[in-house]
């Protein structure tokens, strides 16, 4: 419940302190346990899953049948990786590795770039990127409007309908002029934005084989 103290209001609400027993305390929605129930023992991960194990809740766990799954799955990989030792595979974030399509195809899988992922590798091949804007520019006016700027913010979004937050922010970054609408200068260099951001180099990790 709200209450309304001389200074601010704060919202209330019944906590349990950590521990065994069945005490519920009122405490200030923006509590910490630390703050709020200063002479009380609050075990470290492994104790809290200890207890969870005792208590017979799994909820932070995985069962034994679980884990078994999981290492007869993964075990061969991994002696594998021991044995063979490939090297890692470094690439941009936000793009797949060299040659992993091609590795896709060749097991019967069809890899499909994302929306971001075809900017990216577009964004200086003026007529494949043409093409998109006319395909969604469907009244031909030169830019897009409305219902056009809903299915390029999809595009975005792997055909989901997005939010008008989401659709706002999007425009926020390709709308330079604050028009309301997309022209084809203003796509083009959005698509350019968006190269940079997943072609940008990164270094490799130490413990990482070149």
């Amino acid at each position: 419940y709200m209450t309304f103290m001389s200074k601010e209001p704060s919202l209330n609400t019944m906590a349990m302190p950590p521990g065994l027993k069945w005490v519920p305390k009122m405490t200030v929605m923006d509590m910490s346990y630390a703050e709020q129930f200063r002479n009380a023992y609050v075990g470290d991960a492994y104790e809290r899953m200890f207890l969870n194990a005792a208590l017979g809740d799994q909820s932070l766990f995985v069962s034994a049948n679980e884990l078994v799954e999981m290492w007869r799955i993964f075990t061969p990989l991994l002696r594998q990786i021991d044995e063979q030792k490939p090297d890692v595979s470094i690439y941009p974030f936000g793009m797949v590795p060299e040659g992993w399509a091609e590795w896709a195809k060749a097991r019967g899988a069809a890899p499909k770039a994302t929306w971001q992922e075809f900017l990216a590798l577009h964004s200086d091949q003026v007529e494949e990127l043409r093409k998109v804007f006319v395909e969604l520019d469907v009244e031909g006016k030169g830019r897009l409007e409305g219902p056009e700027i809903l299915e390029l913010a999809k595009r975005f979004y792997d055909g989901r309908e997005p939010t008008l937050k989401q659709i706002a922010a999007i425009m926020d970054r390709i709308d330079s002029g604050g028009s309301g609408s997309v022209t084809w200068d203003e796509f083009v260099k959005a698509a350019g934005v968006i190269s940079s951001a997943f072609r940008t180099p990164i270094e490799p990790k130490i413990g990482w084989r070149q």
